[in-house]
């Protein structure tokens, strides 16, 4: 169920990808997030093992790919989701595309819930990429 959202940021792509990269900054600009980090040990990069927090669930992953200034991908290891996600930076003329990815499969029960799920999953990414905009946007040069 892919669930990606793509949107135009003014700002240079070292920026933006330092900013997305530190963990602590997820829970301002995704929804419902309450915590995202490294396991204790681990340093960014192909193989670190992180959590996110949302609400009363915690979702493992893995970053499978890691190019800094361009993209980081991450396969889910727990959670109702089975599948990717990350982040893809690419310099426009005005700043950074950054794109939101999002490709999982439901399990369990909410494999029933399925295309609702993904209906969801695509607004409450594109209002997570807008939010990053706007905070990126607003912070000084």
């Amino acid at each position: 169920m892919e669930m990606s959202a793509t949107i135009m940021i003014d700002r240079p792509v070292d920026a933006v990808f330092d900013y997305v990269m530190n963990l602590e900054n997820d829970v301002h600009w995704r929804y419902g997030l309450t915590k995202s980090a490294l396991r204790d040990g681990e340093s960014l990069g192909v193989g670190a093992l992180g959590y996110t927090v949302a609400g009363d669930r915690e979702v493992d992953w893995r970053v499978v790919t890691y190019k800094p200034g361009d993209t980081v991908e991450w396969e889910f290891l727990s959670g109702p989701f089975r599948g990717r996600g990350g982040y893809r930076l690419e310099p426009a003329e005005n700043g950074t595309q950054f794109t939101l990815i999002s490709d999982g499969k439901p399990s369990g029960v909410y494999k029933l819930l399925g295309p609702l799920f993904a209906r969801m999953g695509r607004q409450r990414n594109q209002d997570d990429v807008q939010k990053l905009r706007t905070i990126l946007e607003s912070m000084p040069a």
